[in-house]
């Protein structure tokens, strides 16, 4: 918890953005950018820290205490994110008691039970029954989050999406849901999404080998990671990319619309 002895202040936003833009940037020294005129140039970032370096400390907004303590906190938070993950789940009973390795199907669960404002998904292979079993694991009190769903479908015909829709509706019924689709021939695997992932708020997030089937989460031998706010914040910019700008995914489904595409 934060203390609020010496200041008083609760909003922990500057703190947390300066510790992980250093932690990004471990070239990044405070001392050498305080000595070094502006007239010689700052690099972008060190502008950057510079300016939450300065609304932090001076006018004491934050103690030098409290300061600290976010810091350790949010060391704390991203040592916890970083995790191997398997499939299938009894992999587990043969890894060594205190490594750091966690069943991939059920990692996927605990992030989309969090989800407040956004789950973004892509699956260049996948199966309804996975993808509604995992979407079912959302907090209903908590369903003001976005679905967005990147889907590849081997094939020169659009799926049939209305069925799609009408199933995921089934567990996710109250916020927006948009699915986009990519179209890949056969023959033919230009520009071919073959990434699996999962980004939840752009904080939390899944990267690796296991589909979206019954077979990537309990079949077949499988391995990802874990994803922390900076990674997951970046993979959510990408797959934001690859719908709005990429070229490679044509929107089939925007419920805000309640129609279909061509």
């Amino acid at each position: 918890m934060l203390s609020r002895g010496a200041s008083g202040n609760s909003d922990r936003t500057q703190i947390m953005e300066l510790a992980r833009i250093i932690r990004a940037n471990p070239w990044v020294k405070l001392n050498s950018i305080v000595g070094v005129s502006p007239r010689y140039g700052r690099s972008v970032v060190e502008h950057q820290v510079l300016k939450l370096v300065q609304s932090i400390g001076p006018d004491r907004r934050f103690s030098l205490a409290e300061v600290i303590e976010l810091l350790v906190a949010i060391s704390v938070e991203s040592s916890e994110i970083n995790r191997l993950l398997v499939a299938p789940a009894d992999l587990l009973d043969s890894i060594p008691a205190g490594q750091r390795v966690r069943a991939l199907p059920s990692y996927l669960e605990e992030i989309v039970r969090k989800a407040q404002r956004e789950v973004l998904l892509l699956a260049p292979f996948w199966d309804m029954p996975t993808l509604t079993d995992l979407l079912r694991c959302a907090q209903r009190e908590r369903m003001r989050a976005e679905l967005v769903l990147l889907l590849v479908h081997m094939g020169r015909r659009l799926p049939p999406v209305e069925r799609i829709v009408n199933e995921i509706q089934s567990v996710w019924p109250l916020t927006r849901i948009r699915i986009y689709v990519h179209l890949a021939h056969q023959r033919s695997y230009t520009n071919y999404p073959h990434a699996k992932c999962l980004v939840v708020d752009r904080r939390y997030g899944y990267l690796g080998s296991a589909n979206f089937t019954g077979q990537g989460m309990k079949g077949h031998f499988e391995v990802g990671v874990c994803l922390g706010p900076e990674d997951s914040r970046t993979l959510g910019d990408i797959l934001h990319y690859l719908w709005s700008r990429g070229g490679l995914f044509a929107l089939a489904w925007d419920s805000a619309e309640s129609s279909t595409g061509t």
